[in-house]
């Protein structure tokens, strides 16, 4: 599991880093353990893939792939809400990218 505190990628505000774009990027154990290398940048791009212009409330949800250490991928469900001055990111583990093998 992670959350993200960060501005709406569609309205970034004058004091925006594109290059530390989180306020906040918190992990649990488990995710710091086999996503070690998934970078702040990373989950931003996964936010903007998703997240709408509105100001406040809902702004979307939608699932995210991630990497994790031995480069296996895995989905991530996120869901991102406005106070209006900061996005509030909680991105929840699904499972493991499934693949199909045509016979």
């Amino acid at each position: 599991m992670l959350g993200v505190i960060c501005d709406n990628p569609k309205r970034p505000s004058e004091e925006f880093d594109s290059s530390c774009p989180c306020r906040h990027f918190i992990r649990s154990t488990k995710f710091q353990q086999m996503f070690s290398s998934v970078s702040e940048r990373t989950v931003f791009s996964g936010i903007d893939s998703y997240c709408g212009y509105q100001r406040g409330g809902p702004l979307g949800d939608g699932h995210v792939v991630l990497r994790d250490d031995d480069g296996v991928r895995h989905v991530f469900h996120f869901e991102s809400w406005s106070n209006s001055y900061d996005v509030l990111t909680l991105g929840r583990y699904l499972h493991p990218v499934r693949v199909t093998v045509g016979v």
